[in-house]
């Protein structure tokens, strides 16, 4: 029984670091202040499992108060699977959780879904805060990439726990 916990323990620490691979590289490339990665647990709840950001922006990892779902940008990523581009979340139709601009201090960001067999399993997210940010073409394939390579990550994960 030992080895398959410590089997376990290090599937659990190679999908972690993965993941956080993924952010980290993707926020590099970027240039953003802050990347982070939800993954659905079997509650359907869609927690921050990975997160990446500059020194001195706010963390999201263990943020409950917020619901990803109450915010019109999730509900548009999960309902049509394909990204959301925002130059400067103020002036967007379609808005974030209510107090996530307020209280992390995001003003531009870029969602994209992390999807398998047409169901959303999470989402990746890139913000700029303090300032409106025009993302590029470029920067949207590059979160395109990281999305698909965290699919990969997942589906793995999933396939190795079934």
């Amino acid at each position: 029984m030992e080895h398959s916990n410590e089997r376990i323990e290090e599937s659990e620490d190679l999908y972690a670091a993965s993941l956080d691979v993924i952010a980290d590289d993707l926020r590099s490339k970027l240039r953003a202040s802050r990347v982070t990665i939800r993954i659905a647990n079997d509650k359907g709840e869609f927690p921050v499992v990975a997160e990446a950001r500059l020194p001195g922006v706010q963390t999201l990892f263990g943020v409950t108060t917020i619901d990803p779902r109450a915010g019109e940008t999730f509900l548009f990523v999960e309902r049509e699977l394909r990204p959301v581009v925002q130059d400067d979340i103020l002036l967007d139709e379609l808005a974030p959780p209510p107090g996530f601009s307020v209280r992390y201090g995001a003003r531009a960001q870029m969602l994209a879904p992390v999807v398998r067999g047409g169901r959303l399993l999470g989402v990746v997210s890139v913000h700029q805060v303090d300032a409106p940010r025009h993302w590029s073409i470029s920067d949207l394939a590059i979160l395109k990439l990281a999305a698909e390579s965290a699919q990969c990550v997942v589906a793995e994960d999933r396939d190795e726990s079934s």
